[in-house]
């Protein structure tokens, strides 16, 4: 894999990653709904002790152009305020590492680790920052991109469809976040393309604020 169609696999598995159902479905949701800014508020101030988070993660990536979706699955670390990592397990082998502003990225097909400087592609950097924040609870950010909506209560989940004027918008048609019922994490996401593709990102195993040895922050720690 080149360095310029790994970086592409890597802005569509970051970008496009979504979870909870992807069903199109109403769902009845008992009147009257909160409004979501005290939402997003109260979220926020639940995540505001997040200083680290663990989790294994299951990613469908549904395309309609195949009868089976794409079944990703591996570990995602984050540490505040600038480390980041994104493993691949199965079915193939692929690591990324963020340490401030440089993306350290290795895969199996080439065996080699390659630097990527965030600052240099700023529609790759939008898609880790705008993941950094839906993880993290730093959702009041994300508004001036996305106008959010009260899908359903118990469990909380939220809409946040692209601003017309967004980046996102251009390929973006709407990201739902579902939240484990005490509300301290996401436990689903989901993100609905324009062109119809959609795709489903579950965690699991969630552990907050469990001590992430330095050792994870390199990438080569986790090439197999």
């Amino acid at each position: 894999m080149t360095k310029r169609r790994a970086l592409l696999f890597l802005f569509l598995l970051i970008c496009w990653i979504s979870g909870g159902a992807a069903s199109t479905e109403s769902e009845s949701v008992p009147d009257p709904l909160p409004e979501p800014r005290e939402l997003l508020a109260r979220l926020e101030e639940k995540a505001a002790e997040l200083r680290t988070l663990k989790a294994d993660f299951v990613q469908e990536k549904h395309l309609a152009v195949l009868d089976r979706p794409l079944v990703l699955k591996g570990t995602l670390l984050m540490q505040k305020p600038d480390h980041f990592s994104w493993i691949v397990r199965e079915p193939l082998g692929y690591a990324m590492v963020i340490r401030g502003d440089v993306v350290h990225q290795w895969n199996e097909d080439t065996q080699q680790v390659d630097k990527i400087s965030l600052s240099e592609n700023p529609l790759f950097q939008m898609a880790i920052r705008q993941l950094r924040d839906w993880l993290s609870g730093s959702y009041r950010s994300i508004l001036g991109d996305y106008a959010v909506s009260v899908l359903g209560q118990q469990p909380l989940r939220l809409q946040f469809v692209p601003r017309d004027t967004a980046v996102p918008r251009e390929l973006i048609e709407s990201v739902t976040v579902e939240f484990e019922r005490d509300e301290r994490y996401v436990r689903q996401i989901t993100i609905v393309e324009r062109r119809g593709d959609w795709t489903l990102l579950t965690f699991v195993d969630t552990l907050l604020n469990d001590p992430i040895a330095p050792s994870a922050w390199d990438v080569e720690q986790h090439v197999r």
